[in-house]
């Protein structure tokens, strides 16, 4: 969507309702206060793109959040790339591809509700220790500070 939104404010530079959106695009639909929504009917009229791709983040997650089966979550799935494909958008083409490639293991979400969100939120932790720290010379000391910071001190 980000990159939807940059294209639009290139495309009409000079319209104040494609200024300053890009958090109130990431806010959902009932968490948006008057002022928002007024801000974004006015970005969606100049650009009808950036509301299909919003409408389509909304659905997603909608998707997601239901209480759906393997097959009822597959079948959703689909039905939504599907209207995704109609829509002309380089960022959106590339995330289609990355939903079509791992199809099969996102749907694995409908059967536990889990995901690997918090793995990556600590391979995230350690890569900014190694950023912070310009270079361990003893692995051990990096291993130290990693179980330090991430909460698990031996």
């Amino acid at each position: 969507m980000s990159s939807e939104r940059k294209a639009a404010r290139k495309e009409f530079p000079e319209d104040e309702a494609l200024k300053n959106i890009k958090w109130t695009l990431l806010q959902t639909p009932e968490n948006l206060d008057a002022e928002a929504e007024k801000k974004l009917e006015d970005a969606f009229k100049i650009s009808p793109k950036l509301s299909d791709i919003y409408n389509l983040r909304i659905a997603l997650k909608a998707i997601f959040k239901a209480d759906y089966s393997i097959e009822i979550g597959l079948e959703a799935l689909n039905t939504w790339q599907l209207k995704a494909e109609k829509i002309a958008s380089k960022a959106l083409a590339k995330f289609l591809v990355t939903v079509t490639n791992w199809k099969d293991k996102v749907v694995n979400f409908f059967t536990n509700r889990v995901t690997n969100a918090a793995m990556e939120g600590t391979n995230n932790h350690i890569r900014s220790i190694i950023r912070r720290s310009f270079g361990y010379v003893d692995f051990q000391a990096l291993c130290l500070r990693v179980l330090t910071e991430c909460g698990q001190v031996p």
